[in-house]
């Protein structure tokens, strides 16, 4: 057989193993190859049996794989039967071969032959009992067989076995776990899951599967156990947001809120659906369901308002959208309703994606719940996109029963217009009921506009959809309303007829009480008032409420002159006859009827009538208050005066003393209220009336007896901080702390345990007020009180507690809290400095950026905002933020100085100068402490090298030591040992001499050699050198140098020098003043030097230099000009050439004393003298002989 033939059977057999659909095509050569299928067969063979091994024979092999390729092209083909011959050929020779049993057995299967196929599959399980794919086949009959119990068991019988494929695997288990559902025995799932349970390593998602069948049949502890399981091990996540997305809403359905929140919570803590995680948007959505869903049956707002103020729900669809709104304002939180239509920013949501009867129901909603709680432009906004939609009938009904309650016409009226054009008088009919409450709430929208032209239409059109009697009177009022009096009695008198008794108080009486008035309304014209007013009362008997007085008023009243047929109304409603009494009460009626309808002037214009006829106190007392809301207080004191002094005295009072404050007599006021609060000692209102007169007059200790007595007789938190309030303000703090801790520690009032602690503040006891602030409960406050209640334990904690990393995140949460509640700049400037104190310097970039336009505005914001650059390695934005501050407050000193060092980082040198320069103007009036004075030396230093280029160096030093070794430092113009001199002059140019510690110079000098024991010349050894030097690195003083030497004296030449050095020195140096740990000044300071150089001549002998010198000492501060510094010290030198190769070294000790001069109020003292020596001896030298050395240095230096 060819590779290809076998290639196409090892891919026919695998994908038959595999349960797939067989291809009509051989496989490509991207296929396995057949080793690998040949390893695959060997080992399935092996469980069929050892005798048979790889097919028994390799003769065997390649006398079945022909048969067996072309049964397998017949089955792709889909000629089942001429493959089950095939096998029946290779059968035939070899009746034992399990593999091909097995796949007949299949292709029986397919052939719907299952009893066959079941007598093969029993030798099978007869010969091999331990070959798992062959109970799959048995189990697949069973079920088709609707044997679901005999198939599961077949099912779990294979996977025991072992020896399943993956795919086949997870196909028995999925099948197993739907038979297991659609059971209706308890008992037999419980069996499933004990077997599914025994199987070794269970998949996540296999086990995930057990879970929910447990769930279903409220196997709630294993549940549980396995979800836990499949939630906190190491599962993928996709499997862990599975699971808690199952059980949390299994446990929201079944009522448990807390357990379903620990799973969303546990979600949230693993950052399952974290934004940035590859996370479906289903799954996302389900997530910020089951969130809202739980978080609104625990009654979490404050969560839920945080969640939508981050936009945490953004993923819900709007049909989700809309449902949580609805069950947010059935829980009167129509607030957080609307904000669950909206985006943070108060914008609509995307409808896009949305259906048509969805997005109508959004937009209802989101204009119901702005009406409600009058945001104007919103609803102006959900009204517009109304307008723009293609409704339904129902969605157009509810539409108008929205507008007719919100008073919303114009744009109301064109929907229901468009609609009612574009609908057919079939379609009406389809609805007929809905179509004519449709049209009566059209009429009613039309009137309301004025149009009752389109009024009169609509209710044409609902009484012909609906031809009740409540249409009827519908339409007639509405004629009333157009002043078509005749046509519009003539159908109320039809429809009132056709009314039937109708229950006294429901809507229909009260729609047949309007048509009676209406109706009166319409005869009165032409009617006597004796026919007329008998319909007024059986519009009363029907339903006698407010509206029928506002209407006698409103109504009859106007019509004709109401002053004369109101006595006529009185006798008609009166019980006993037309006598005062029964006027007086009718006229009481209208009279408070009125005054709820906010008609007050005429209300009060009926009291007066009524009393006038008949005076009762309830109607005396009622004008007496409307007279004072009216600001009539002499009518007031009238009406007062109709009282009796001793029943009504506190009443009489209470009116004198609010009559007394509209007349503005603030002294008659309080004797007013004095008097009340001692005629009712046992009223705690009449003491605190009298309290707030008092204080409003600034009689404080008169106002605090009051607010004491008022508390004896009702303790109460608001009474005690009151009292507190007031003795604070008096001065006395002390007695103010004992009523605000009284109020907090007694009542539980927090707001009162705010107080304490600003009081504690206050008499700076600090510790205790951050004792105190840790026991107040937050979530006790208002808002507004809860923000400053974080911000305060944010500022103490830092202050009394050390600042470590877990105290500034401590107050970095308190104080974000703070800020969610109540957005104010200090809280916005603490959260960016806390972020930068705590190091988080990215995130407090991020913060600084978001601040709004006017909190970087300000000055100490830029300031901070530079720190966090040059924090973050952006000095130049650090630089502009400062220079921004400064121009906003020129009066930051250290900043200046920060502004300063941070120019010198972005190389701007004249700008730091000038910054320098005004400090140390800024510092020569000032008293400076010992640390200014020394940052005032470093100011000085600092300005030196930025703004005097040149620098001046003269030496010469004397020793009576003989010269037998070479010295390499004379040579480099060093003062090391050999006695020499030079004069140094260097100068740094512009731009490139001076950058941030780096440096470029350009210098030239004179060096010679000194005679023995003298400061005099050697002229033979006179020369000249210019060179330059550069200093790449900031903070190490590491220098390359080229240098040009020319030849003056008889011993010198002509050369060139390159040369490196490297040099550190601590101490020896009039600088640090202050010691930095205990702020104390200095006396001293250790002493440490070394130096070392390399240097080569580049032309003759090329010789090699090198020079190293160490040295170890104490540096004493003699007074701020004089330093002197003992030391030991060790040099090292050496030249090597072709024709010199000499080493010396040498040890001993030395004192330096410095003087510096010359002080100018802006460098300093710009010139150093310093005289040293040294006395040592050679310890090692290459050359053999050693000898004493001394010198004696002088150097001056500008």
């Amino acid at each position: 057989m060819t590779g290809k033939g076998l290639r196409l059977v090892g891919v026919f057999c695998l994908l038959l193993l595999h349960s797939l659909p067989l291809p009509a095509q051989p496989a490509n050569e991207t296929s396995p190859s057949f080793q690998d299928r040949d390893r695959y067969y060997q080992d399935l063979l092996q469980q069929l049996g050892p005798e048979q091994g790889f097919l028994a024979s390799k003769w065997r092999e390649y006398r079945n794989y022909p048969l067996l390729d072309r049964a397998y092209r017949l089955l792709a083909a889909g000629q089942a039967s001429s493959a089950l011959a095939e096998l029946n050929k290779i059968l035939a020779v070899e009746p034992g071969n399990m593999s091909v049993l097995w796949q007949k057995a299949n292709i029986l299967i397919t052939l719907g032959r299952t009893a066959d196929a079941k007598n093969i599959l029993a030798r099978i399980f007869t010969a091999r009992p331990g070959f798992g794919p062959a109970y799959l086949s048995l189990a697949e009959i069973f079920k088709t067989e609707d044997r679901d119990r005999t198939a599961a068991s077949l099912f779990l019988d294979a996977l025991d076995t072992g020896i399943l494929l993956p795919n086949d695997r997870q196909e028995a288990i999925r099948e197993t776990l739907s038979i297991a559902r659609r059971s209706m025995s308890r008992e037999f799932v419980a069996y499933i899951v004990n077997r599914l349970n025994a199987i070794e390593q269970l998949t996540p998602p296999e086990a995930l599967q057990v879970a929910r069948l447990l769930n279903q049949w409220r196997l709630d502890d294993e549940g549980d156990r396995l979800y836990r399981e499949i939630m906190e091990a190491g599962q993928s996540d996709q499997v862990k947001r599975l699971a808690i997305l199952e059980h949390a809403e299994f446990m929201l359905g079944q009522g448990q809120l807390e357990r379903a929140m620990k799973d969303l919570e546990r979600g949230e803590n693993m950052q399952l659906f974290a934004t940035g995680k590859p996370v479906e948007d289903g799954e996302r959505a389900a997530y910020q369901y089951l969130w809202a869903k739980t978080l609104i049956a625990l009654s979490d707002h404050a969560n839920l308002r945080e969640r939508l103020s981050d936009d945490f729900f953004v993923n819900l669809s709007l049909f989700r959208r809309v449902e949580l709104s609805y069950k947010l304002a059935q829980r009167d939180q129509k607030a957080l309703a609307l904000a669950m239509l909206s985006n943070p920013d108060g914008s609509f949501l995307d409808t896009a994606s949305a259906s048509q009867e969805t997005v109508n129901e959004y937009y209802l909603a989101v204009y119901q719940l702005a009406s409600d709680l009058n945001r104007i432009s919103t609803e102006q906004s959900a009204r517009r996109a109304l307008l723009m939609l293609n409704v339904s009938p129902q969605t157009v009904l509810r539409l108008s029963n929205i507008a007719l309650d919100s008073g919303w016409l114009s744009g109301a009226l064109q929907i229901l217009e468009d609609v009612k054009a574009r609908t057919s008088p079939a379609q009406l009919q389809q609805h007929p009921m809905i179509w004519a409450e449709y049209m009566r709430n059209l009429s009613h929208l039309a009137l309301e506009a004025g149009d009752r032209a389109r009024a009169v239409t609509a209710l044409n059109e609902a009484i012909r959809l609906d031809p009740r009697w409540q249409s009827v009177v519908a339409l007639g009022r509405l004629l009333i309303e157009k002043d078509r009096m005749q046509e519009g009695a003539t159908l109320l008198e039809n429809g009132v007829s056709r009314a039937g008794p109708v229950p006294p108080g429901s809507p229909d009486a009260e729609l047949l009480a309007g048509a009676y008035v209406d109706l009166a309304r319409a005869k009165i014209v032409t009617a006597p008032a004796a026919t007329v007013f008998p319909l007024i009362r059986t519009a009363w008997d029907l339903a006698p409420s407010e509206s029928i007085l506002t209407a006698v008023d409103q109504e009859i009243m106007t019509t004709r002159d109401g002053l004369t047929l109101l006595p006529r109304w009185l006798d008609l409603i009166g019980d006993e006859g037309p006598d005062d009494q029964t006027k007086a009460a009718a006229l009481l009626v209208l009279a408070r009827t009125l005054k709820e309808e906010k008609d007050l002037e005429a209300s009060l214009t009926v009291y007066l009538r009524s009393i006038d006829l008949h005076p009762v106190k309830a109607a005396v007392l009622e004008a007496a208050y409307l007279a004072l809301d009216l600001d009539q207080p002499r009518r007031a004191l009238a009406l007062a005066a109709k009282l009796n002094d001793g029943e009504d005295a506190p009443a009489i009072t209470a009116i004198k003393c609010q009559a007394a404050s509209q007349l503005a007599d603030k002294e008659q006021q309080l004797v007013c209220l004095m008097r009340s609060a001692e005629d009712q000692p046992q009223s705690v209102n009449a003491q605190l009336n009298a309290a707030y007169a008092a204080l409003a007059l600034q009689r404080t200790e008169q106002a605090l007896a009051l607010f004491k007595s008022a508390y004896a007789l009702q303790p109460s938190a608001a009474l005690a901080l009151e009292i507190g309030v007031i003795e604070d303000q008096a001065g006395r703090s002390s007695k103010a702390l004992q009523w605000y801790e009284t109020a907090f520690r007694q009542f539980d009032s927090a707001l009162a345990g705010l107080y304490v602690v600003n009081t504690l503040l206050k008499l700076g006891q600090i510790k205790r007020a951050f004792a105190v602030i840790e026991t107040i409960d937050p979530y006790l406050l208002s808002s507004e009180d809860a923000s400053r209640y974080f911000e305060a334990r944010a500022r103490l904690r830092l202050r009394v507690l050390a600042q470590n990393a877990e105290t500034l995140s401590a107050s970095l949460a308190d104080m974000r809290r703070a800020g969610a509640l109540r957005s104010t700049f200090d809280i916005r400037f603490s959260i960016v400095n806390l972020l930068f104190q705590s190091g988080e310097i990215e995130e407090a970039e991020t913060a600084y950026t978001a601040l709004p336009s006017s909190d970087r505005a300000q000055a100490q914001v830029l300031a901070l905002g530079g720190y966090i650059a040059r924090a973050n390695g952006q000095p130049e934005t650090a630089a502009q933020r400062f220079a921004a501050s400064l121009e906003i407050n020129p009066a930051q000193p250290l900043l200046k100085e920060d502004l300063a060092y941070t120019y010198l980082q972005i190389y701007e040198n004249a700008q730091a100068a000038e910054l320098f320069r005004e400090r140390l103007v800024d510092m020569q009036s000032a008293q400076l402490s010992l640390a200014d004075q020394e940052k005032k030396a470093r100011f000085q230093r600092q300005l030196r090298i930025l703004e005097i280029p040149l620098s001046f160096t003269a030496f010469s030093g004397l020793s009576p030591s003989p010269q037998t070794t070479v010295f390499s430092g004379g040579a480099l113009g060093i003062p090391s040992s050999s006695p020499f001199g030079s004069v140094e002059v260097a100068w740094c140019p512009p731009i490139i001499g001076y950058a941030n510690g780096r440096s470029f110079e350009v210098v030239g000098r004179t060096q010679w050699a000194n005679e023995r024991g003298s400061f005099r010349p050697d002229d033979e050894t006179v020369q000249a050198v210019v060179g330059v030097r550069f200093k790449p690195l900031r903070t190490q003083n590491l220098k390359f140098g080229l240098e040009r030497f020319f030849k003056i004296g008889d011993q010198t030449e002509d050369n060139w020098l390159a040369r490196v050095l490297w040099s550190y020195t601590q101490g020896n140096d009039f600088l640090p003043f202050v010691d930095p740990e205990t702020g104390t000044a200095l006396d001293g300071m250790p002493y440490y030097s070394a130096y070392l150089e390399m240097g080569r001549f580049l032309q003759g002998e090329k010789t090699t230099l090198f020079y190293g010198d160490g040295r170890v000492g104490y540096t004493f501060h003699v007074n701020r000009n004089l330093i002197f510094s003992p030391f030991v010290y060790a040099i090292g030198s050496g030249n090597w050439s072709s024709t010199l190769d000499a080493f010396a070294a040498e040890a001993g000790a030395g004192i330096s004393l410095k003087l510096k001069t010359w002080d100018t109020k802006l460098y300093g003292d710009l010139v150093t003298l310093e005289v040293f020596g040294r006395l040592g001896g050679e310890f090692y030298t290459n050359e053999g002989s050693r000898s004493d050395r001394i010198l004696l240095g002088l150097q001056a230096s500008f």
